[in-house]
């Protein structure tokens, strides 16, 4: 990201009035830091904590959050439907914008940011995102993959679940091993 994209999300994320926690690494800015202006700090201190890292597994499936901007890594896309959280994309490179055009445009739990990011293109998207009829639809539908996510990982039953156990079975029977389940 440029500084310039960095000061725009910055100033919508300030300007929707929504709490949000931002998790910035000192290496987000190309060939820079990252480092915002004291004026975004002081209209957000109360209500938008920032951070160079945190527990994302676990930040995601607390129940106060309400949706996630991410670059639409497949990581991070699964870790956000598997948690019920809706997206706003912002991809780069590699399988980010096939990602990103699925989780949109395919499965409606995202809405993509423009690639030259605007302050006021932010402010609005996240205003839709936690409450506008599109962010109560992507909510809706984010939650019906969530569970179709747990049912194809319950045990014993489950798609996913099945399918690792074949793939388990299938290189311990090529390597020669007689160990099964």
């Amino acid at each position: 990201m440029t500084p310039q994209h960095l000061i725009e999300f910055a100033w919508g994320l300030a300007n929707s009035n929504q709490t949000f926690l931002w998790v910035i690494m000192l290496d987000l800015v190309i060939g820079d830091s990252a480092i915002l202006l004291p004026d975004f700090l002081n209209e957000t201190k109360e209500r938008s904590p920032l951070a160079s890292w945190c527990p994302q597994e676990q930040v995601l499936n607390h129940p106060s959050v309400g949706g996630f901007l991410t670059h639409c890594g497949w990581n991070l896309t699964l870790e956000s439907i598997c948690n019920g959280i809706p997206m706003l994309c912002w991809p780069f490179f590699a399988d980010q914008p096939a990602n990103c055009w699925s989780c949109c445009s395919q499965w409606g739990v995202g809405m993509e940011i423009n690639s030259d990011v605007k302050r006021k293109e932010v402010d609005g998207m996240v205003r839709e995102l936690m409450g506008g009829e599109k962010g109560k639809e992507m909510k809706r539908k984010v939650m019906e993959w969530k569970k179709l996510s747990k049912e194809a990982t319950t045990c014993f039953v489950g798609s996913s679940y099945l399918n690792f156990e074949k793939l388990v079975r299938s290189v311990l029977m090529s390597t020669g091993s007689n160990q099964t389940r």
